[in-house]
């Protein structure tokens, strides 16, 4: 598979030395990114990331001699493969200067959340801290608010459909309609002591 398409890897007003490398092949090897990004330029730095037990989080940082040179890389956005997988290559931060720390930080989407324990930035859909393992914290007042309302509507929808299929739902022709199973013993519904399967 080619190129995603996604365009996210532009150079638009970036003039950084240091890019972010995503979506790497499951077992990077720091010489195969180091080669494959020495083609565009000198390359400074290659930083794997790892977690607590050694496998790879899925990306790096790569720091080219050059601003030249990571903007060819980001130019070539749509066509970055490493051992034949497209990586997502980005500018490593939004400030143009490469970063905060060791290795800056990934783009961050909305939703994100940071870490209050380690400060490491965590995507939307995690309930943990990827790096140490923290809960995701509290969502404020009015998001919470916002969540909680969602869920009452979905609940309220959830709780018509099951009142509509117990009874006649509106504009369903009477010939339509479910039709309750009279009593056994000819006592109204619900009075009999004669179980229905």
């Amino acid at each position: 598979g080619g190129g995603k398409g996604k365009g996210g890897g532009k150079t638009q007003g970036t003039n950084m030395k240091k890019l972010f490398v995503g979506a790497l092949p499951r077992e990077p090897q720091e010489a195969t990114v180091r080669a494959y990004f020495e083609q565009f330029g000198e390359v400074e730095q290659v930083k794997m990331i790892y977690d607590d037990y050694g496998s790879s989080k899925g990306y790096c940082f790569v720091t080219f001699a050059d601003v030249a040179s990571s903007k060819m890389v980001l130019d070539n956005y749509d066509n970055n493969l490493i051992e034949g997988k497209w990586v997502d290559v980005k500018p490593s931060s939004s400030d143009g200067g490469g970063g905060a720390g060791w290795g800056g930080t990934p783009t961050v989407r909305p939703g994100d959340w940071t870490c209050p324990e380690c400060g490491d930035n965590v995507f939307a859909y995690r309930d943990a801290c990827n790096k140490c393992a923290t809960p995701k914290p509290a969502a404020p007042a009015a998001a919470a608010a916002g969540a909680s309302g969602r869920r009452r509507t979905e609940m309220g929808r959830a709780a018509r459909r099951v009142a509509q299929s117990r009874g006649a739902p509106s504009g369903m022709p009477p010939a339509m309609q479910p039709q309750r199973p009279q009593g056994g013993c000819g006592a109204p519904p619900g009075t009999c002591r004669v179980l229905f399967a």
